[in-house]
C-alpha cells in the first residue's frame, strides 16, 4: 500500500491552475545509499534511476530559456509563476546532480550520459536557429518544455502514488516524491507559457513529438549503460526485462500511455486533472521539507 493518503482535491485558498508556489531549498546526503535499490525488480530501479541523469542538465535548460522568454510574457501573474518555477527547477537540478555525484562514486560513470542532454539541446537550437530563427527557435523550445512538463507531471503523481519507491533508502524516495510533489505544483506554468508565447496546437503536438523521441532514445541509452554496470544485472536482452517490468505494472506504462491520448486533445489543459490535494499531503509530511523548516526557523 502507498504510503501516501488519497486527500480531498480541494484546497482552500488555491487551484490546480493556480497554485501558490514557493522554492523549497531542500537538500540530500546520500551516503550509504544503495544505487541498485530495487532488489525485486533491479532493471525497473534503473530505469527510474534514469530520472536523476535526465534532470540536472535538462532543468538548467529549462531556467535559462525561461529567462529568455521572460521578456514575451505580459501576464504578471504568469511571470511570478515562471520565476517560481525557475527556482524550484533550480533546486530540482542540485537534488539530482547530487545523486549523480553519488553513482559516480560507485562506478556508474554518468559522464557520457549528462553530456548527451547538452549535445541533444545543442543540436535542437542548432537546427532550429538555421530553419526557423531564433524567435521560433525559441517558441519551439517552449512547446518541448510545456510537452516534457506533462511527462514528469505524470511521473509525479505515479511518484506519489506508488508503493514502489517504499523498497528504497527513504532518502532516495523522499527526493523523488518531493520533486513530484512540485512538478504537480507547477504542472500547469510550462503549458501556459506555451499559450501566452504562441498557443499552436501544431506546435504543442510537434513540441511533443520532439520531446517523446528524445525521452525514449535518452532513457533506453541510459537504461542500458547502468545496466551495464550494475554489479546484480546482465545486459542480455535488458530491454525486454524493461518491458516486462512494464507490462506487469512496476513501472507506470499505463500513465504514460493514457497521457499522451489527453495531451493531444485540442482543448487540453493540466488543471483538468486535480491532484493539488496529493501535492500538499506530501510536502506536509516530505522530511526534507521538514528538515529545511527546522533550518529556517
Amino acid at each position: 500500500m502507498s504510503v501516501i493518503p488519497l486527500p480531498p482535491t480541494d484546497v482552500a485558498g488555491e487551484t490546480d491552475a493556480h497554485p501558490n508556489l514557493e522554492v523549497r531549498r531542500v537538500r540530500f546526503v546520500w551516503d550509504g545509499v544503495e544505487v541498485s535499490w530495487l532488489p525485486s525488480d533491479r532493471i525497473a530501479g534503473q530505469v527510474v534511476n534514469v530520472i536523476h541523469l535526465a534532470l540536472p542538465p535538462g532543468e538548467r535548460w529549462f531556467v535559462d530559456t525561461y529567462r529568455r522568454a521572460l521578456p514575451l510574457v505580459a501576464d504578471e501573474r504568469l511571470r511570478r509563476e515562471m520565476k517560481a518555477f525557475m527556482g524550484q527547477e533550480a533546486v530540482h537540478a542540485r537534488s539530482h546532480a547530487g545523486f549523480v555525484e553519488h553513482m559516480d562514486a560507485a562506478g556508474y560513470e554518468t559522464a557520457p550520459l549528462v553530456a548527451m542532454i547538452d549535445d541533444i539541446v545543442a543540436r535542437w537550437s542548432r537546427l532550429g536557429r538555421r530553419v526557423l530563427g531564433e524567435a521560433r527557435t525559441l517558441r519551439m523550445e517552449l512547446a518541448v518544455i510545456a510537452g516534457i512538463e506533462h511527462y514528469t507531471a505524470v511521473l509525479g503523481e505515479w511518484a506519489l502514488r506508488t508503493d514502489l519507491l517504499d523498497a528504497a533508502d527513504p532518502r532516495l524516495a523522499d527526493v523523488l516524491r518531493w520533486h513530484g510533489a512540485e512538478e504537480l505544483e507547477h504542472k500547469c506554468v510550462a503549458f501556459d507559457v506555451h499559450l501566452a508565447v504562441s498557443g499552436s496546437y501544431v506546435g504543442r503536438v510537434l513540441g511533443y513529438a520532439i520531446a517523446s523521441a528524445e525521452l525514449a532514445r535518452f532513457w533506453d541509452r541510459a537504461t542500458g549503460h547502468l545496466v551495464a554496470r550494475d554489479p546484480h544485472l546482465s545486459s542480455w536482452r535488458y530491454r525486454l526485462a524493461v518491458v516486462r517490468s512494464f507490462l506487469r505494472g512496476t513501472l507506470p506504462g499505463r500513465e504514460l500511455i493514457g497521457s499522451l491520448l489527453g495531451y493531444l486533445r485540442p482543448g487540453f489543459h493540466p488543471a483538468e486533472r486535480s491532484t493539488l490535494g496529493l501535492t500538499r499531503a506530501y510536502l506536509a509530511s516530505s522530511p526534507a521539507v521538514a528538515d529545511l523548516a527546522e533550518r529556517s526557523a
